[in-house]
């Protein structure tokens, strides 16, 4: 009997990149997949993403009807949490890309500013610290590094936990165990919300347990002025300021 044989396609330079990428980012959209392969039409997009679905490179995810097709590497498997349907895993995963991809591939560069590293984590980040970040990254900027964890918060989780989140971060920072770990002597939380009522609670929860450490902002704040501008609150005052 004759089988159905799968189309042979050449890969590009790009598609390494993507498929390179998509080895930490584990799921992509296309909006994504533009960026890092650097496709400047939908259409060679679309066209370029369904090829590499039919020769066996990557696999299909339906987040519904309403929502974008996600992509994730053939032979990878989304993490199952507990309680966590895989749907808002991959959104949740996309929400830290969009962030991830505007620090790695500026629009406009930065002049001073480059990043040095991007770590995401599979475990917590010690035996004694049940603490697993969305994040970490490190930027140089006038000499100087600037190490950044990253919380992506898509209002899913309580402000218990979110209690329990910030008196870990604190631990970690007073402890030594950051030192030891990554080799820098201080770091700032980045807590990016998805609407301005959650950056408010959330915001409030910090205020009660310290000034230090976190950053709030929205991504509708990252869209409309960009990551860099003064978008950012901390736990207490109502003056916005940069990152850098």
């Amino acid at each position: 009997m004759i089988g159905t044989k799968r189309p042979v396609i050449v890969l590009q330079e790009r598609d390494r990149r993507l498929l390179e990428e998509l080895g930490s980012m584990r799921v992509i959209d296309r909006e994504q997949a533009k960026i890092v392969a650097g496709f400047n039409s939908t259409r060679r997009a679309n066209a370029r993403l369904l090829a590499l679905t039919q020769t066996g490179f990557l696999k299909r995810i339906s987040l519904g009807s309403s929502e974008p097709t996600a992509y994730m590497l053939a032979g990878a498997t989304i993490a199952q949490t507990a309680g966590i349907p895989a749907t808002l895993f991959t959104k949740h995963q996309l929400a830290i890309n969009a962030i991830y991809l505007i620090v790695r591939y500026p629009t406009t560069p930065l002049a001073g500013i480059s990043l040095l590293r991007w770590l995401r984590f599979g475990e917590t980040l010690s035996k004694t610290l049940p603490l697993i970040p969305d994040s970490y990254f490190e930027l140089s900027s006038a000499g100087n590094i600037r190490p950044m964890f990253l919380e992506v918060d898509l209002g899913t989780e309580g402000l218990t936990v979110w209690n329990k989140k910030i008196e870990q971060y604190l631990s970690f920072a007073v402890s030594g165990e950051f030192v030891r770990q990554f080799e820098n002597n201080r770091f700032s939380v980045l807590i990016v919300v998805d609407r301005e009522p959650r950056l408010h609670s959330v915001r409030t929860c910090i205020s009660k347990i310290t000034q230090k450490l976190f950053y709030l902002t929205t991504f509708e704040r990252i869209k409309d002025h960009g990551f860099w501008a003064a978008i950012w609150h901390r736990p207490e005052g109502e003056q916005t300021q940069s990152l850098i």
